[in-house]
């Protein structure tokens, strides 16, 4: 599994990074806004093992990408390529 990677949804960049929050495992994502902005967020598992973003203020167009994120994630975390 890879520590850091890039992958575009849609047309959008977005910059993953594997850490651990304690002994939680989670990721940063960082994307770039309509004008350039760096946007970092969290994804963690909820309580049914989903990758989902951490409540803060985002782009829409993040939240319709949250299930492709986190099968992104699922995928590294699996060593699918």
């Amino acid at each position: 599994m890879l520590q850091s990677f890039t992958k575009e949804i849609k047309g959008r960049e977005y910059e993953f990074s594997r850490t651990f929050f304690g002994n939680e495992l989670q990721y940063v994502i960082t994307i770039k806004d309509d004008t350039g902005k760096l946007t970092p967020f969290r994804m963690r598992r909820d309580e049914e093992n989903l990758w989902k973003t951490q409540a803060q203020v985002l782009p829409k167009w993040v939240h319709e990408a949250e299930d492709d994120l986190g099968m992104i994630i699922y995928d590294n975390e699996n060593n699918i390529e």
